[in-house]
């Protein structure tokens, strides 16, 4: 939901709570810094910034955690000013089930992999400039202690973040490079599919499977 309905709902505290967390969590990592709105290039637009909440439940329905996600409003972002290039490639269905065959004839290990933030770890390929989070009026955001630099200043990504238009393809290029620079081969055949030795990785966005023999 987006963050006008959950600031109506009983238990409003819980996402504001959710958010502090999450805010917390981008300064920490050092994924943007401040910058004062009148020193951004003249080209550029700063972007909206927009929260995602849910409530994450157990199978029997059961609220486990409140979420909020930061995200960029990609959709006010402009071609060759913002992004160039936003194609990422995914893992064929019929590469899947190939190395799910291959695993499973062989009786192979399979181990899942989710990469925590995964987007955010690759660094920005270009200057993007982020408006500060819409929050209610008495929420103080960690790095703009003054109700006023909320209009005054806005944050410079150093870090990719979920929305922006090449963010998946971002994701995908310091993957790749990373994997081979750790001496991973990728295939010929599908760009989501690597190998080191006797070991294979099948990565989904933000998401892999890690086959391999067992020992």
């Amino acid at each position: 939901m987006h963050l006008d309905k959950a600031m109506k709902q009983p238990n409003r505290e819980k996402f504001i709570e959710a958010m502090r967390k999450e805010l917390e969590d981008h300064i920490n990592r050092k994924h943007w810094k401040v910058v004062p709105l009148k020193n951004i290039p003249k080209d550029k637009v700063p972007l909206p910034m927009v929260w995602s909440m849910k409530r994450k439940r157990d199978p029997l329905g059961f609220i486990l955690k409140y979420k909020a996600r930061l995200g960029a409003g990609g959709h006010k972002s402009i071609e060759l000013v913002d992004y160039w290039s936003t194609y990422s490639p995914v893992v064929s269905w019929g590469t899947v089930q190939l190395m799910l065959v291959l695993a499973i004839m062989n009786d192979w290990h399979m181990q899942w992999i989710d990469f925590v933030l995964a987007f955010p770890q690759a660094p920005v390929k270009t200057d993007i400039f982020m408006k500060p989070p819409k929050v209610p009026r008495d929420f103080i955001i960690p790095n703009l202690p003054l109700f006023t630099d909320r209009f005054l200043k806005v944050y410079k990504l150093i870090c990719n973040l979920y929305g922006l238009k090449d963010a998946g393809k971002t994701w995908y290029d310091f993957l790749r490079k990373g994997l081979i620079k750790h001496g991973w081969k990728p295939s010929l055949i599908d760009k989501c599919l690597f190998t080191k030795n006797s070991i294979i990785l099948v990565v989904y966005v933000d998401d892999a499977v890690l086959i391999l023999p067992k020992t």
